[in-house]
């Protein structure tokens, strides 16, 4: 027996239902008495709710019809009769009352007053449904996906979840339904983020296991990424990543940008779009995601969002002034760059300069060279070499620089998170083919002051007229 508080509020709720919605027009007088037979029932005078609600119902009123099957069916100043139940509920839904038809198909498909027959449930749990039943539409959905009772139709059956699913009113175990079938592509295409979308739906709405979903959906699908990029399927494994990444999963983000960013697995390099990957996994302080976010700046053409140049810039300048060179190379590049609006020429010198001559840093010795002999013929004071170059204005000089500087054999990485694209290779032309006049003089006057250099930004005290101090 249905808790009697329940089955009031039940009572209720139908008895107040506008006879305009369920039937065709009816007198004031006999809609006054419907009132009246329901404000009856809401307050427990159940004999005095059937004595208005009979006499209506047998003239052809299915709300009457209805709520006389409701008295019957939980014992409401009546024995209870499941078959008495049913019969006013069917006389109901032949006129197209939506709960009753509902009611109808309960009882055909739980055997309450007749035989158990789920095929004719189906139906009126169809014809309900389509009315904008949502407990019919999630019955529906249940037994075509199911096959119990009917022949299956998952096609048929997600739509009738689905059904039950929309709108605010949808319950919790529809919202979770909904999930699943888009993680599982059951009669739907699959979907994480459908998938996802559900079940976050379903927990709001106070399923507090939907959450357990999402998160075995978010590690089930990083196994599939990580299987179909092992299998060499390149397409699958990253499009999995990246609808991962939607739904702020931070590891896919994370291993999607990298992936972009090293071109690994067969994923095309996109330095751009790594960038784009790393932004979220790095705010959030995952792992080394700064420091590859960082390096994707440094290889990207740009635009950048607010805050990744000196992300980037910071990053390079704190590991550099604790002694990292190759960071110091990459803030040198930073530095030289119009693209990152740092502008600051000199302080990419001195930085090469730096690592170069002061901490044996290789990789820095080609470009800072190519700096200092292209300002030198630029200005007059160094020869120009045997063999012709491009370098005939400052300009022009320092293209070889930006070509060196820009490939991903250039830029370098330090810790654990570190990889190898190649070794500095420097252009053909000879850094030493300068005069043996006074541009030798000049080239020993300025490794004094090289050797000098202690840290970046230090002070150090220069001849006077030696303009690179």
């Amino acid at each position: 027996m249905i808790i009697r508080a329940f089955v009031l509020a039940i009572l209720a709720a139908c008895l107040t239902v506008s006879a305009a919605a369920q039937t065709a027009p009816i007198s004031e007088s006999v809609d006054a008495r419907l009132d009246e037979a329901a404000a009856a029932g809401n307050a427990g005078r159940y004999a005095d709710a059937m004595a208005l609600f009979r006499p209506i119902a047998v003239a052809g009123n299915a709300r009457a019809q209805y709520n006389m099957g409701l008295f019957h069916a939980n014992g409401f100043g009546v024995p209870v009769s499941k078959e008495t139940a049913l019969a006013w509920f069917e006389k109901a839904a032949a006129q197209g009352h939506v709960k009753a038809l509902y009611h109808v198909a309960l009882y055909h498909d739980r055997g309450l007053g007749t035989a158990q027959d789920r095929p004719e449930a189906l139906a009126y749990y169809k014809r309900a449904a389509e009315a904008g039943d949502k407990r019919s539409a999630y019955n529906a959905a249940h037994l075509l996906l199911t096959g119990d009772g009917v022949a299956a139709d998952e096609p048929q059956g997600a739509r009738y979840l689905m059904m039950a699913a929309e709108g605010e009113d949808a319950s919790p175990e529809a919202l979770l339904g909904a999930g699943w079938i888009h993680e599982k592509g059951i009669g739907v295409s699959p979907s994480i983020t459908t998938a996802s979308h559900y079940y976050g739906k379903a927990y709001q709405a106070g399923l507090p296991y939907a959450r357990d979903f999402n998160y075995d959906l978010y590690k089930t699908n990083s196994e599939r990424a990580a299987a179909a990029f092992e299998a060499g399927d390149t397409a699958t494994g990253i499009a999995i990543l990246d609808e991962l990444c939607g739904l702020t999963v931070f590891r896919a983000c994370y291993h999607a940008g990298t992936y972009r960013l090293r071109g690994k697995y067969g994923v095309a390099r996109d330095p751009q779009r790594a960038m784009e990957d790393l932004r979220l996994p790095c705010e959030h302080r995952y792992e080394h995601a700064c420091s590859y976010l960082a390096e994707a700046v440094i290889f990207s053409p740009g635009p950048f969002a607010p805050g990744d140049v000196q992300m980037a810039a910071n990053l390079y300048k704190d590991g550099c002034e604790a002694g990292d060179q190759a960071l110091c190379y990459n803030l040198a590049y930073m530095k030289y760059y119009s693209r990152f609006d740092m502008d600051d020429y000199e302080g990419a010198k001195k930085l090469l300069a730096q690592a170069c001559f002061h901490n044996g840093y290789q990789k820095a010795c080609g470009p800072f060279t190519d700096m200092f002999n292209a300002e030198g013929r630029a200005m007059g004071w160094i020869g120009e070499p045997k063999k012709k170059t491009i370098w005939s204005a400052i300009d022009n000089a320092l293209a070889p620089l930006a070509d060196a500087m820009v490939g991903y054999g250039q830029i370098v990485s330090s810790g654990n998170y570190s990889t190898s694209y190649g070794s500095y290779s420097p252009p053909s032309t000879s850094y030493n083919q300068v005069s043996q006049s006074n541009a030798y003089r000049d080239n020993l006057q300025f490794n004094e002051m090289i050797s000098r250099i202690e840290t970046y930004g230090s002070a150090t005290n220069c001849s006077a007229g030696n303009r690179y101090c």
